[in-house]
């Protein structure tokens, strides 16, 4: 989702706008506070100053190498199943768009360019297949604060960045209707979950799966919570399943090797737990910590420096909501509205 140009106006320099929209800090992407710096050696399990480390035992990976955080102990115990960690935010992925109703706080900081930018928000979804959520935010820089509000009622999805610039929407109808019959199967037309990803959690996750290779998971314990950690980096090949409209082209093409945005993410997902009671919602990101190269005048990148990161607070599914929380209400002011169903609207594959 693109980010409106008047938010370079929140005393931010470009630069700082084309972080924030790589972090889709809008599209709910976010909830942070990164401090410390993650050495190059390091793996999934170490953790910069202020961070949380799992507690566990690493029990899955597809790559025995980083070319960043150097080689990886990549063998699990023999008892226990190999986990592809790809597939594991793929059914964040689906659990973001089929799972139960959900409501949490949201906070997120990035430091990038001697600029420090705060978000704060709120999310609630229907879930069930219904596409209806409700995600609004504050976003600050210095003394200049911006609210940012995206609303879907399951058919149209607006999204609007400060009082003064034109809503964004999308025909979230149109586009399922592109998808006729294959949702109606959708275990055996997988990519469904991703094109029906439109706007709030369900477009994060959409992100992080295609974006990023997930090469390492550990699993483990944080505050209580059964968890798995994940590491992923920027790909240079396609996921497993790979969606067909603009806005996945657009998160597939960017060069691994791009300097001052994150090539890598740690990710804490809630971990299910059979035969117990589950102390942590399955596959909800609690956590996303994103990482940028850090190069020496050489060029050789010498460490990940912490760019932003995101938290997902008090996730409840226990909460009360009703139809007008998913209406948006388009102000007199208002003289116009951006359309970009067509960014989201599958491609036919030749």
């Amino acid at each position: 989702m693109r980010i409106d140009p008047n938010l370079a106006s929140i005393n931010m320099n470009r630069k700082s706008v084309n972080i924030l929209v790589w972090l889709g800090a809008v599209s709910l992407v976010s909830i942070p506070c990164v401090s410390g710096w993650v050495n190059a050696q390091s793996t999934i399990a170490s953790t910069p100053p202020g961070g949380n480390q799992v507690a566990g035992n690493p029990v899955s990976s597809n790559s025995a190498n980083s070319p960043v955080l150097g080689k990886q102990n990549v063998a699990g115990p023999a008892s226990r199943e190999m986990i592809d960690p790809n597939m594991l935010v793929f059914y964040a992925l689906k659990s973001s768009i089929a799972g139960s109703k959900i409501s949490y706080k949201v906070h997120q900081l990035t430091n990038a360019y001697n600029q420090q930018v705060i978000l704060s928000g709120e999310y609630k979804s229907t879930g069930n297949w219904t596409g209806q959520f409700r995600y609004t935010a504050r976003v600050s820089a210095g003394e200049t604060t911006m609210d940012v509000i995206q609303i879907s009622d399951g058919r149209l999805m607006y999204t609007q960045f400060g009082a003064d610039s034109p809503p964004k929407l999308v025909n979230v109808e149109k586009v399922r209707e592109q998808l006729i019959p294959r949702i109606y199967r959708p275990e055996e037309n997988q990519d469904v979950y991703v094109l029906l990803a439109i706007g709030g959690q369900a477009e994060l996750m959409r992100s992080l799966y295609q974006r990023y290779n997930w090469h390492r998971a550990e699993e483990g314990k944080i505050g209580g919570l059964d968890v798995w950690q994940l590491l992923g980096k920027l790909r240079t090949e396609p996921p497993k399943y790979l969606g067909t409209a603009e806005i996945d082209q657009q998160l597939v093409a960017m060069n691994p090797d791009t300097e001052n945005l994150p090539s890598h993410v740690r990710l804490t997902l809630g971990r299910p737990v059979s035969g117990q009671n589950e102390t942590s919602i399955p596959y909800f990101p609690y956590q996303i910590e994103y990482f940028r190269l850090e190069r020496n005048k050489e060029g050789h990148v010498v460490r990940l420096a912490p760019l932003s990161k995101i938290e997902y607070l008090e996730p409840t599914r226990n909460f009360k909501e009703s139809e007008s929380d998913f209406i948006y209400r388009v102000e007199p002011t208002i003289e116009r509205i951006d359309e970009e169903t067509s960014r989201y609207v599958p491609r036919v594959q030749p």
